[in-house]
C-alpha cells in the first residue's frame, strides 16, 4: 500500500476514507475530540467537593463583589454567614463564574460568584437575602476552586 499524504485538509480526509486505516484513525480523532469534553464535566464543588443533585437541596449563588483589575473579593466565609446567620444550614460551598460575557474594563464586574447548597425549603429565604436560585431562569454558572478565602 502506498501512502499519499498531502499536507491539506483534502489529503487528511482521503486518509480517513482509506479502508485499511479508517477505523483506528477515526477512533483516535473521535477520542481526541470527546475526552477533553468529558474531563471538563466535573460537577463537584471546587472547595468542599460536595455536590447535591437531589430534590431536597437547592443551589443558590451570590456575587463575591469581584471587579476586573482588582484582587479583592468577599471571602466565601462572609457570604456563607449571610445564610447561617438567618438559620439556613449550608451543606456545601464553592466558587464559580456566571455564564455571561462582560466587557473587559477595569472596574467592571467579573461574574465571579459564591455557590451554596441549602435545603430547598429555605431557597426563597435565601432569595430574599440577595441570593439567586440555580433553578431560576438565570444565565447558569460553572464551578471552580475558591481562592484561599
Amino acid at each position: 500500500m502506498k501512502w499519499n499524504l498531502k499536507p491539506t485538509l483534502q489529503g487528511f480526509l482521503q486518509l480517513l476514507e482509506n479502508r485499511a486505516t479508517s477505523i483506528s484513525i477515526k477512533q483516535v480523532c473521535i477520542a481526541s475530540l470527546i475526552l477533553p469534553l468529558l474531563s471538563a464535566c466535573d460537577p463537584t464543588f471546587g472547595s468542599d467537593k460536595g455536590y447535591f443533585d437531589d430534590d431536597n437541596y437547592e443551589n443558590v449563588y451570590i456575587s463575591d463583589d469581584h471587579v476586573q483589575c482588582n484582587d479583592y473579593r468577599l471571602p466565601i466565609s462572609e457570604t456563607k454567614e449571610y445564610l447561617t446567620s438567618q438559620g439556613i444550614k449550608v451543606y456545601a460551598k464553592s466558587c464559580g463564574d456566571l455564564h455571561l460575557v462582560y466587557a473587559t474594563v477595569c472596574g467592571n464586574v467579573s461574574g465571579s460568584i459564591h455557590i451554596f447548597a441549602i435545603d430547598k425549603k429555605h431557597a426563597d429565604d435565601a432569595e430574599n437575602l440577595g441570593f439567586t436560585k440555580e433553578s431560576s431562569d438565570g444565565p447558569g454558572f460553572s464551578y471552580r476552586a475558591c481562592d484561599s478565602n
